[in-house]
């Protein structure tokens, strides 16, 4: 009977550990989660940051060329 009872309360510390164990995992993976809301809000403002600036470039880009376009154009006399 000694061992029984020996054997259930170290079962029971075990099971407290395991429960404590899991309770601070559930607190890591919380803050993880978090983590990866706030990146995923950093990514979503960087992604229409570039859209905005390729649409700029794209922009400034075809405006150079028809300046160049017209530039040739002039001093070429077509």
């Amino acid at each position: 009977m000694e061992d029984i009872q020996r054997n259930l309360g170290k079962h029971d510390a075990q099971i407290e550990t395991l429960e404590k164990e899991v309770h601070l995992l559930r607190q890591d993976m919380a803050k993880i989660f978090e983590k990866l809301d706030s990146i995923n809000q950093t990514l979503a403002t960087a992604k229409g940051g570039w859209k905005t600036l390729m649409m700029i470039g794209g922009a400034a880009g075809t405006a150079f060329a028809a300046i160049q376009w017209l530039i040739n154009a002039v001093t070429h006399g077509r």
